[in-house]
């Protein structure tokens, strides 16, 4: 027998369409009644079964739609949140080299104020060392005018003792002086020597000639000394003063 709603041929004595659902309030017609029904049932069964062919081509066609729709926009969305990425991305990159240009000017600043920096105490160092060397100076200075201006007898205690100069001046590197040495009279000299920037070479009896001898200095170092001569049988003395430069 067929459905009275949609047409579809069912199982003889059912309660229920099991295509289109419908329940059979009313009594459904046999397939011999179908068939005596002549075109006019044929016309009904064929448009049914077109409909629900129709209906089944279109539900796939419709999924593809929604599919294709669906696959558009997650592009559409992909490629600008793409687009938003790489934006970000660019200014990321632009900022990290606007950093790294500036560090980098940092780092030539910090090295040119270190440098300025090491200058300022090379030269610190400096003007400190030629500031202690002035003081030397200076001190050396008022030392050696205070030594002078004093009412000492430089190279001459009499006539008959003497030294044929009173102050030297020799260069640390000159190597071995001259100093001659004057006695009348020949007798027992002793010196003593203020300082260890020059030495003496003790003269022997044998070097005596004609009432003088040469006494030899050696500089040792930069300064000055002053060597006193004593004549023990006068009981007089003088003072020679020695400036190595």
């Amino acid at each position: 027998m067929f459905c009275p709603k949609c047409n579809s041929e069912i199982q003889d004595k059912s309660v229920f369409c099991p295509v289109c659902g419908c329940s059979f309030s009313e009594k459904p017609f046999p397939i011999s009644d179908n068939i005596s029904a002549g075109k006019t049932g044929k016309h009904k069964v064929h448009s049914a079964s077109a409909e629900k062919e129709k209906k089944k081509t279109n539900i796939p066609a419709i999924t593809l739609a929604v599919l294709l729709l669906v696959s558009v926009s997650v592009l559409i969305f992909s490629f600008s949140e793409n687009s938003k990425l790489r934006e970000e991305n660019a200014f990321h990159l632009d900022t990290i080299k606007d950093k790294e240009s500036k560090i980098g000017l940092l780092e030539r600043s910090v090295d040119a104020k270190a440098k300025e920096i090491g200058d300022l105490k090379e030269q610190t160092y400096a003007d400190a060392k030629e500031k202690s060397i002035l003081s030397e100076k200076v001190e050396y200075s008022a030392s050696l005018m205070k030594a002078l201006s004093s009412e000492e007898k430089w190279g001459y205690a009499t006539e008959n003792f003497h030294v044929d100069k009173g102050v030297m001046v020799i260069d640390r590197f000159g190597g071995m002086q001259e100093l001659k040495l004057f006695s009348t009279y020949y007798t027992t000299f002793t010196f003593e020597v203020s300082d260890t920037n020059v030495c003496i070479a003790k003269w022997s009896d044998e070097d005596w000639i004609n009432k003088d001898t040469t006494v030899y200095i050696t500089p040792v170092s930069a300064g000055y000394s002053i060597i006193t001569f004593t004549n023990d049988l006068y009981d007089t003395s003088f003072k020679v003063l020695v400036i190595v430069e």
